[in-house]
């Protein structure tokens, strides 16, 4: 007797693919191997999960742009922006300084810095050490001068 090929409806699999069913969990639910849906059912599940990634970037887009009675979502346009448009946080290299230039401005700094410090930098007083006789006191309590 040959072996009964197991009943599975291609759209009911394009609909399990397209809100983001595994394989795995499709043939679960269809009571077949994983092996079994991806051989047979190759064009179903590759349209439902483009379904899905259309529907969500549509989803986003509606999100980032806002409608009459939402507001726009900022942090969905900077993430759109940056995946769709390939926009960056970082400027283009024309607006970068180079660092030859910020050397030599912080080369400059440094040196009218140090000038304006030695400048202001008062001189150290002369200080002279004046001695006196003192008297010498020994171990005998008697007292000599010097």
């Amino acid at each position: 007797m040959p072996k009964r090929m197991p009943k599975v409806d291609p759209q009911h699999v394009m609909n399990l693919a397209q809100l983001g069913a595994t394989a795995t969990e499709i043939g679960i639910m269809c009571r077949v191997s994983a092996d079994y849906i991806e051989k047979n059912f190759r064009a179903q599940l590759d349209e439902g999960r483009t379904n899905l990634k259309v529907s969500l970037r549509r989803t986003q887009i509606r999100m980032a742009l806002g409608s009459e009675t939402e507001k726009p979502n900022v942090t969905m346009l900077v993430w759109l922006g940056k995946n769709i448009l390939k926009q960056s946080d970082i400027p283009p290299p024309a607006e970068i300084k180079r660092e030859d230039d910020m050397l030599e401005i912080d080369k400059k700094q440094l040196t009218d810095e140090l000038a304006k410090l030695t400048r202001k930098t008062p001189e150290k007083p002369q200080v002279s050490v004046i001695v006196s006789e003192m008297p010498i006191v020994s171990n005998n309590g008697s007292t000599e001068k010097n």
